[in-house]
């Protein structure tokens, strides 16, 4: 994780932005496509967030994510923004049982809004702070 606090944090993500290099590097953001009967109570959805936690274990020498979910009961959004060692789509994660089931865009650490998405899902890992207009729930780092 980022050793800082506050707003030294947020500088370090924004120098982490500025300086990457994308010819070996792409961030990505994630949202989980859930079934109707998903994302109803914290404790189920917790419990598929640390599923996919472990289920991430053995790419985690190339990757460094925040995954989490947020929102209300009954209807928790499982989200996350991932740093990878690779160019393009990271090749383990299109093997990985759930990445059909993710929406997958692509962010341009160049790009105003990419970037403020980034800080926010890396600085935002609390209960008691929001994430795209929702309440932290549950928020894990791969890494």
């Amino acid at each position: 994780m980022i050793n800082a606090k506050g707003d030294a944090k947020v500088a370090v993500i924004e120098g982490l932005l500025d300086n990457l290099d994308t010819k070996a590097f792409s961030l990505w953001f994630g949202k989980y496509n859930k079934a109707s009967s998903e994302g109803k109570e914290k404790i189920k959805t917790n419990n598929l967030l640390n599923g996919y936690v472990r289920s991430c274990e053995p790419l985690k020498k190339r990757l460094f994510a925040s995954y989490g979910y947020y929102g209300e009961e009954p209807d928790l959004q499982i989200r996350g923004v991932y740093l990878w060692h690779d160019a393009d789509f990271l090749p383990e994660m299109k093997e990985h049982y759930v990445c059909e089931y993710i929406d997958w865009r692509k962010i341009d650490p160049t790009n105003a809004e990419d970037r403020k998405l980034v800080i926010g899902a890396w600085t935002s890992l609390e209960e008691g702070t929001t994430f795209q207009d929702l309440p932290v729930g549950n928020v894990k780092l791969i890494h």
